[in-house]
């Protein structure tokens, strides 16, 4: 296995974390109320089409300058017929995306939709009703508000000379706000996946393999097969537990417990932000855990080491 290029993550970090944000807006058709999530309700954006005169902006990876909307947003679905190496993120995120989408959703049948069709619902996983869409529960104004908003923040963020981690925490919670309370599809029983999980997975996996090209890569000589493309977890493991167990008051083991949460942000930080190869998926009393490309570690006897 080659040799990873530690020195190329770092001199293509904002880049990395620029294609990130944008790759949370390849789902904003779903967002469209004529469509899954059913509303009578009038968005400012309802496509993704509706982005295409605020995405002006090109990123540099590996020495190919990549048009953010061109290259990517645009009809992004067609990726497997694509050919320029100017397609590498488009590539990747459709790997990514058609994995993921296949994985959350299985093969329910086509003419079982949410019922009524006006009054759409998102499904806890045991398959009963856990709310409404969030058209059905928060007014159209403040809808678009968060939409404006989003947008504003995007164009700041794109046109920054300097990533900050704040902003991309930000610009998270606004797509998440969104995305959350709608459905990702409005097939029965695939309504316990939300437009957020769905559209944040996918992002984490493009991420997790764009770093990982980077990190393999001097140059884009071809753009990547599917087969070639593959993940691991990462997890940073640590005794919180026994942490906690130090404290003999109930103050003193909230104390632990705020410090073991202060050392999962911290960890968080580097790895999504400072090196951002991928992004967290899981934390618990063991530890946090990251997916990350599968280049980043190597298995020894059935145990996975990173290099």
């Amino acid at each position: 296995m080659s040799k990873l290029k530690l020195e190329n993550l770092t001199k293509h970090r904002d880049d990395i974390l620029k294609a990130e944000i944008i790759s949370l807006l390849t789902l904003w058709d779903k967002i469209n109320p004529n469509n899954q999530n059913k509303a009578n309700i009038n968005l400012n954006k309802k496509s993704l089409s509706d982005w295409k005169n605020g995405i002006k902006y090109k990123i540099e990876i590996l020495g190919e300058d990549i048009d953010l909307w061109d290259n990517f947003l645009s009809e992004w679905r067609g990726w497997r017929k694509r050919k320029g190496n100017k397609y590498l993120l488009q590539v990747l995120y459709g790997i990514g995306e058609s994995l993921n989408s296949g994985i959350d959703k299985g093969s329910p049948k086509e003419d079982i939709k949410v019922a009524p069709e006006n009054e759409r619902w998102l499904s806890n996983p045991f398959g009963s009703f856990k709310n409404k869409i969030l058209y059905l529960l928060v007014d159209e104004a403040s809808i678009n508000h968060i939409i404006n908003n989003l947008e504003n923040d995007i164009i700041r963020f794109l046109n920054s000379k300097e990533v900050n981690w704040n902003d991309i925490g930000l610009i998270k919670e606004e797509f998440k706000s969104l995305y959350q309370g709608l459905l990702s599809d409005d097939r029965f029983p695939i309504n316990d996946v939300s437009l957020w999980e769905q559209a944040y997975m996918a992002t984490t996996m493009f991420k997790a393999s764009l770093s990982e090209f980077i990190l393999k890569n001097d140059k884009i000589q071809s753009l990547p097969e599917r087969t070639d493309i593959k993940w691991r977890i990462l997890g940073i493991q640590y005794d919180k537990l026994g942490l906690a167990e130090k404290g003999y008051k109930p103050q003193q083991i909230q104390w632990y417990r705020n410090i073991t949460r202060e050392i999962d942000n911290e960890i968080k930080k580097l790895l999504e932000y400072e090196y951002p190869i991928g992004n967290e998926i899981y934390r618990d009393e063991t530890g946090i855990y990251f997916l990350v490309g599968e280049a980043l570690g190597e298995d020894n006897d059935g145990f996975a080491v990173l290099k």
